[in-house]
């Protein structure tokens, strides 16, 4: 099976200094995780040295980012609906 293809943070707003200091103010773990994430992709642009780092795959990090580049915050920190129990 081959790798996925590494991804690159393409989305300008917000800015690196602005998502930093985002990180720096969050409270959610799992929204720091995320943003952790994505500050680290937008200097090392590599999945799988930031995925070592944040204690993730690197199929989830590229994730992140591909969210994160479609739907900026809000795409980043959706959460997934729950699954339908009687489906």
């Amino acid at each position: 099976m081959s790798r996925p293809p590494n991804v690159k943070v393409t989305r300008p707003v917000p800015t690196y200094r602005a998502l930093v200091k985002l990180y720096n103010k969050e409270e959610d773990a799992d929204k720091v995780r995320h943003l952790h994430a994505i500050i680290l992709m937008k200097k090392m642009r590599n999945a799988e040295a930031v995925a070592k780092m944040c204690g993730v795959s690197a199929n989830t990090v590229r994730r992140w980012v591909e969210a994160f580049n479609a739907g900026g915050l809000e795409g980043l920190f959706k959460k997934k609906a729950p699954e339908d129990p009687q489906a």
